[in-house]
């Protein structure tokens, strides 16, 4: 049976005084550390917030407008936004908006993971874009599960000049910005590098090239 959920740090909402039950099922699906915020968001505003410990179902209360009072909240028929904030800071969308959930017209909403969040099967490295860049770029990879990543870049000559990523993340999509920088902070000249990808055994390798 759903449970009432651990109450969030980050994720704040306004609490209008009409409660309105999210039952999150298959939880399990979403491959979350214990102590993972979820945030329901209602076009860029949290409505609802808590705290995965390590259910596999659990009831987000959300709060729900009410025009008559002029109470801030969520419409029935809005779209809905799932995001997760990790225990390291990093966050990312479950749900995106465009996806077509719904709040619903009733009393409550059930949604299954399962059905919705779609891991990644491989393990994957992005090429960085734009490429070639000036002054940064973005680096995208996917894990199909969770591990610890390290991202590296390295010049022509295969010396590190910069640790973008060493930490663990959650399966799923992720991605890092570069720019341009080594590790001191001194911006590095123009030319090709290559970044590397390390998690639970596997390797990955790209080339930028960095113009100025």
């Amino acid at each position: 049976a759903s449970q009432p959920a651990a109450a969030a740090v980050h994720y704040k909402s306004i609490e209008t005084g009409l409660p309105y039950a999210v039952i999150l099922r298959d939880l399990g699906a979403a491959n979350l550390e214990p102590g993972t915020e979820l945030g329901l968001f209602d076009a860029g505003e949290c409505v609802g917030g808590a705290t995965y410990q390590s259910e596999n179902i659990l009831a987000l209360i959300a709060w729900r407008a009410d025009q008559k009072h002029q109470l801030p909240g969520f419409s029935p028929l809005d779209a809905m936004e799932l995001r997760v904030r990790a225990s390291d800071g990093s966050e990312r969308t479950l749900i995106a908006a465009d996806k077509g959930y719904q709040f619903d017209n009733g009393a409550y909403t059930v949604l299954s993971l399962a059905d919705i969040v779609q891991l990644p099967t491989t393990y994957e490295l992005g090429q960085n874009y734009p490429n070639p860049f000036n002054p940064s770029t973005t680096i995208e990879f996917s894990l199909p599960a969770a591990g610890h990543v390290t991202i590296e870049v390295y010049n022509v000559l295969g010396q590190s000049v910069r640790t973008l990523v060493n930490k663990q993340y959650d399966g799923g999509q992720h991605s890092v910005e570069w720019d341009g920088c080594d590790n001191s902070g001194q911006r590095l000249s123009s030319g090709m590098y290559l970044y590397r990808m390390s998690v639970s055994g596997h390797v990955l390798t790209r080339k930028a090239l960095l113009l100025k």
